[in-house]
């Protein structure tokens, strides 16, 4: 019924993994692009790193804050790119219509994890990490999407050409949306 060999599934993972790195890179690039054309990204960047120090006490971060420049190449040295886009453009990924996109995000990413750090199975970690990302949201739709996810317990998650094709869908509806948050509404 249209399975791949195993060695189709292995190109497929890593193909997979190798379309968030590109992503990654992609956030990377417009973040530095915008803190460098647009006061208020640059603002909320300094505000963002200020607030990021003051949880952790990062010494390398305290190193660079009073330095613009060097402190957008701190940029890779932060937990996550999408989390400090969302802060910085002041988009809401959570908002009714980017939630169904971003549940999805958040579960690649994981699933992403699950193939590069642990075994490729769905395991707890892999569960609990996207019962904390997304607990904070809609309780009919996290209920919802959490319970399609129990499926995935134990099961050997690889990347089915549909889920991947989704996957790509999805990262495109986030660039788009980035881009557009992105640019100076003045330029």
């Amino acid at each position: 019924e249209g399975k791949l060999s195993e060695s189709e599934y292995l190109a497929s993972n890593a193909y997979f993994v190798y379309l968030f790195a590109i992503f990654d890179q992609y956030l990377l690039s417009v973040i530095k692009k915008a803190f460098k054309n647009n006061q208020t990204v640059k603002d909320n960047f300094k505000n963002y790193c200020l607030n990021y120090y003051e949880k952790t006490k990062d010494k390398k971060l305290f190193k660079v804050l009073p330095f613009e420049e060097k402190l957008i190449d701190f940029l890779p040295n932060l937990p996550s790119a999408m989390h400090v886009a969302s802060n910085i453009l002041d988009i809401n990924f959570k908002d009714e219509r980017f939630i169904d996109h971003y549940f999805r995000l958040v579960e690649m990413r994981e699933r992403r994890n699950l193939l590069v750090h642990r075994s490729g199975k769905g395991d707890d970690i892999y569960f609990k990490s996207i019962k904390y990302q997304l607990s904070t949201i809609s309780q009919k739709k996290f209920n919802s999407f959490t319970q399609k996810l129990k499926s995935n317990l134990n099961k050997e998650l690889k990347i089915e050409p549909q889920y991947f094709m989704r996957s790509v869908e999805t990262m495109y509806f986030f660039v788009c949306l980035i881009s557009n948050f992105s640019l100076n509404k003045n330029y």
